[in-house]
Parts: C-alpha cells; structure tokens; sequence
C-alpha cells in the first residue's frame, strides 16, 4: 500500500466518521459520501478525499449539516 492511499483512507475514515455523527447511521453517511452533491458543484464528497484541503471543506459541509445547513 503507498503512502498516497494510506492518507487516502485515513481522510475517509475521518469523513466518513464525522458523516456517521450527523446523520445518525453509518450506511447513510457512506450514501452521502458518495452521491453528487450541488454543495459540491455536482461532485461527491468523497472525490473531495484526496487532498487534506478537500477533506476540510467536507467537514466543513458536515458542521453545516449538523447545525441546521442543507446537504
């Protein structure tokens, strides 16, 4: 496994994680993990992963999320 990965899919888990949070369900939080989002320009949040920058503007939506925003 590289290095590259190994970020990868600790960024996931996080995501993933604080998704399970909000919505209360962890296969809830992997559909709107992975279902386009206009919060996203039409992308999924999990495409936005890859980067550190990414996973933060994923938190980010998710705080919104939980605090009365819409997803």
């Amino acid at each position: 496994m590289t290095d590259y990965m190994t970020d990868y899919e600790q960024r996931y888990k996080k995501a993933l994680d604080a998704a399970e949070k909000v919505f209360e369900s962890r296969d809830h939080a992997r559909e709107w993990l992975n279902a386009p989002l206009y919060l996203f320009g039409g992308g999924k949040a999990v495409d936005l992963l890859q980067t550190d920058e990414g996973l933060r503007s994923v938190m980010s939506t998710l705080l919104s999320v939980e605090h009365g925003g819409v997803a």
